[in-house]
């Protein structure tokens, strides 16, 4: 399995993104960041989903968004 397929509980999902158990379980519970729950229990994320999620968070630079007006 290549490495963006891997899936990741938690605990590797805070350290991934450097964030607190806290904020991780927020923005699961908040359905916020993509997940997958196969039963009622554990939570896991998939590398590829968390980095797609971050990518589409992008906020342009200023510059950017000159660029696009102009």
């Amino acid at each position: 399995m290549s490495e963006a397929n891997e899936f990741m509980t938690v605990g590797e999902l805070c350290a991934y993104l450097k964030i607190s158990a806290s904020l991780a379980y927020k923005l699961s519970h908040r359905n916020a960041i993509p997940k997958y729950r196969p039963t009622n229990g554990r939570v896991w994320f998939k590398k590829s989903d968390i980095d797609q999620w971050i990518n589409n968070h992008r906020i342009m630079s200023e510059t950017e968004l000159n660029t696009l007006t102009n």
